[in-house]
Parts: C-alpha cells; structure tokens; sequence
C-alpha cells in the first residue's frame, strides 16, 4: 500500500510517498527504506550508522574518513591511508603480495 504525503516529516521536511514497508521517498527524489538507509537523487547512498556511498563507489564514514573503489583510504585530513598510493600500480601490487 502506498500512500502520498503532505505532512511534515521528523526533520521538517515534507515526506513524500511511503510503501508498507517502510519505505518513503520525498518529492526531490530522496528514498529511505525502512532499516534507514537514505539514497538521494543524486544517488549517494546512506546506511543507518551514518556511512555514505556515492555512484562511484567512493564511500565515507562517520568521521569523515573516505575510501575509493580501488580501496585507497584518506582520514578526514586528507591524509592518505596505509598503502594508500603503492595500490595504484598494479606491479607493486604483485611485490606486497609476494612479501
């Protein structure tokens, strides 16, 4: 069952269709299934704990720490992770797999 909305949702914000699920999606193309994942419509994806992903595959936490498809990490300073750059080229790849 579907249902449209008018009213104001928990953060102010008008909510717009909601399934019997739990599901709802606001009228600028926002979807937020029922366990709180959120997908906006420039389809970034949010889970419960607050994480983000975005088309690409570029995922974010909480603090703010992000990492790529390819698995290069980078903290909220824009610092580099462990191995951060040595991931890119795949010969080096084959020497940290062989150490």
């Amino acid at each position: 069952m579907e249902r449209e909305g008018g009213k104001m949702g928990r953060e102010g914000e008008k909510m717009g269709r909601e399934d019997g699920e739990g599901r709802r999606e606001d009228g600028e193309g926002r979807r937020e299934d029922g366990e709180g994942r959120r997908e906006d419509g420039e389809e970034r994806r949010e889970d419960g704990e607050g994480r983000r992903e975005d088309v690409e595959g570029r995922r974010e936490d909480v603090e703010g720490r992000r990492e790529d498809r390819k698995g290069r990490r980078e903290d909220g300073k824009g610092r580099k992770g462990p191995g951060g750059t040595r991931v890119d080229h795949p010969s080096c790849m084959v020497v940290l797999m062989v150490c």
